[in-house]
């Protein structure tokens, strides 16, 4: 049986970019009457998600399209032009559970409650009634739901295993990933907090490891998207979840399947890690920069490098808090995280050589492990007049960096002899209370012809 609502109860919501979804549905379901407003506010401004075609359908105007008719248990975009107060009146969920029939793909649910959903707690039916890490196990969903922080222009994920956050707000949509038609049934509130979830343990509690990947742009950040190993878990690939809107977009590439995952976890320890990571942003955005919040999180014994496909730069994670590039133009940026073994031996600086050039010269040098090095030169008084380097990336093994004989002001430098300093830094995975990174300098001379 379904019932009606009416309550005296108004609800504020802030003008910008919502993903909702109404527990009171009017009765002619459009959204001008949900939020009490004229129909010609929302043109372009509202919009639902057409699975079969993979994009989203627009409110143009009236008549409604059937797509753009708001039901229980469906979420939808809303761009509010200014604040709205409303006072929920319609049909709302009938007593117990609620389903939502699915077929594969993706799917803009909403929770049909006035009170928050468990999302742990929902369970599916496909040839058999199954909770959601079953569920995901078995391959018919992904047990993970995407909701959107408006504050912080940002998805959210919330993750049926986790012990913490399960909780799907009243009047909040989300995204669900299926793989098999099946029946997803949204678990009534119950007053009561989420029990913790029989898969609830951390990556690290199970003898694994994380790393969250973030981008952020100047109006919109991604910032759940995460790799790593976790042995004995349910849940070791999350899908990303579609785009929103002009938003920046962080994604890790399957190679084989050309997957865009959120989340790629290995479940077997190896000796060496690999992520393919993809940043999109439609439109020009000044710069992004990418951060790695977790780094400390990483077991001393392994080191992390992301190095930039298309820039040709790479950096030690443990070592640079951040990396910055340019996206003055909408474009893609394709990088490679490598997790390694860490060295238990200090950073060693040999086969070190200066080679004139015409115009300038070559430094070549061995190291014995990835270190970020300083190069600069200075000329016989030792006063530096070039930084060659500042905290770059090499690899192990020999290293060239050229130098074109010029200055730090961009002056041609005359022939004579200068003196040049290699200083390397390399992470051990020294526990604390040890020393930290790994000091070396060598000074050597180069005579220019």
């Amino acid at each position: 049986m379904w019932w009606t609502e009416r309550t005296t109860t108004t609800l504020p919501f802030d003008a910008g970019l919502q993903l909702l979804s109404a527990p009171a549905i009017p009765l002619d379901q459009h959204p001008a009457t949900l939020f009490d407003i004229p129909s010609g506010d929302l043109l372009n401004r509202y919009a639902r998600y057409d699975r079969v075609a993979g994009d989203y359908v627009i409110y143009s105007g009236d008549p409604l399209e059937e797509i753009l008719k708001l039901d229980l248990g469906r979420g939808f975009w809303v761009n509010l032009p200014y604040p709205v107060n409303v006072t929920p009146e319609g049909t709302s969920a009938p007593s117990g559970d609620f389903d939502v029939p699915l077929q594969p793909g993706w799917h803009l649910l909403g929770n049909p409650f006035f009170g928050p959903t468990d999302f742990g707690a929902a369970t599916v039916f496909h040839d058999g009634t199954y909770d959601m890490l079953s569920a995901h196990r078995l391959g018919i969903l992904c047990a993970v739901a995407w909701v959107y922080d408006a504050a912080d222009h940002n998805y959210k994920m919330i993750s049926a295993d986790s012990n913490s956050q399960r909780q799907i707000a009243p009047w909040s949509g989300f995204w669900l990933r299926t793989y098999q038609p099946c029946t997803f049934t949204i678990a009534r509130p119950t007053g009561t907090s989420a029990a913790t979830s029989q898969a609830g343990q951390s990556s690290t509690e199970k003898g694994g490891w994380s790393l969250q990947l973030v981008a952020a742009g100047s109006t919109s950040r991604d910032t759940d998207n995460f790799c790593g190993l976790r042995p004995a878990a349910v849940i070791t690939e999350v899908d990303n979840p579609p785009a929103v809107g002009d938003a920046v977009d962080l994604y890790l590439l399957d190679g084989d399947s050309n997957r865009h995952l959120a989340a790629s976890f290995a479940t077997q320890a190896v000796t060496e890690y690999k992520w393919d990571v993809v940043v999109t942003w439609p439109h020009p955005d000044g710069e992004i920069s990418l951060t790695w919040p977790t780094i400390n999180e990483l077991p001393h014994k392994y080191e992390a490098t992301l190095r930039d496909l298309d820039g040709g730069k790479t950096i030690n994670l443990r070592l640079q808090p951040r990396y910055v590039f340019n996206a003055q133009e909408a474009g893609t940026r394709h990088f490679r995280l490598s997790v390694t073994p860490t060295s238990s031996q200090p950073v060693t600086l040999t086969s070190v050589a200066a080679l004139p050039t015409r115009g300038g010269g070559e430094v070549v040098f061995t190291l014995s492990q990835p270190a970020q090095c300083g190069i600069r030169i200075m000329n016989i008084a030792g006063r530096t007049i070039r930084i060659l380097e500042s905290d770059r990336l090499h690899s192990a093994g020999q290293n060239v960096v050229l130098w074109d004989g010029r200055t730090d002001t961009g002056s041609s430098v005359p022939s004579g002899r200068y003196l040049i300093q290699i200083e390397a830094n390399a992470t051990n995975g020294s526990t604390a209370g040890k020393e930290g990174p790994h000091r070396l300098g060598h000074v050597f001379n180069l005579l220019l012809g």
